[in-house]
């Protein structure tokens, strides 16, 4: 009879630890964070690069680093893009998680997204300007470069944001190396 009671305690235990166990699953599942940057709103926009100066420029996009953030033996080119003078690039089109006019609206050139760290605009004649992750100071003066782009260097025309750059640029561009 001291068996039985002891067989039935056990049980009872085990069937308590179970109940628990399960318990406590459901609770940490419910308790999860779902990664709410799926479900946010997601504004599209076409953009383009116009060019108003009287000289083509290519604009290249490079992976300086590895996933680690050690530097490459050589840059490896992502993408480019020209410019003709005077004209308009190719319109790309991005997502965005914050709207025109919002305070922390911006982005980066869509051929450059996730995979670029270094950018280069280079005219015909050798000068231009370059930026980085770490460091935008050979960039355009008092504007943001092409992996961060702020809404007040860009305009909106025809429904297109467009990113200029102008004879003033060209005349100002740094002897790239």
């Amino acid at each position: 009879m001291r068996y039985n009671k002891l067989k039935i305690l056990r049980t009872q235990f085990l069937t308590v630890c179970k109940l628990f166990t399960i318990l406590s699953f459901l609770f940490f599942i419910n308790s999860c964070d779902p990664d709410d940057r799926m479900n946010t709103e997601q504004y599209i926009y076409n953009v383009s690069l116009e060019n108003s100066s009287q000289e083509t420029f290519t604009v290249t996009g490079y992976k300086t680093r590895d996933h680690l953030g050690n530097l490459l033996v050589k840059p490896e080119l992502i993408n480019s893009i020209i410019a003709q003078a005077n004209s308009v690039s190719k319109t790309e089109t991005i997502k965005v998680p914050k709207p025109l006019g919002d305070p922390a609206f911006g982005f980066t050139y869509p051929n450059f997204v996730n995979m670029v760290d270094s950018v280069t605009l280079k005219f015909t004649n050798g000068k231009g300007y370059y930026s980085t992750l770490d460091n935008n100071n050979f960039w355009l003066k008092n504007r943001s470069d092409l992996l961060n782009i702020k809404e007040s260097d860009i305009l909106l025309k025809n429904g297109i944001l467009i990113y200029t750059i102008t004879e003033e640029d060209y005349e100002n561009a740094h002897v790239l190396p």
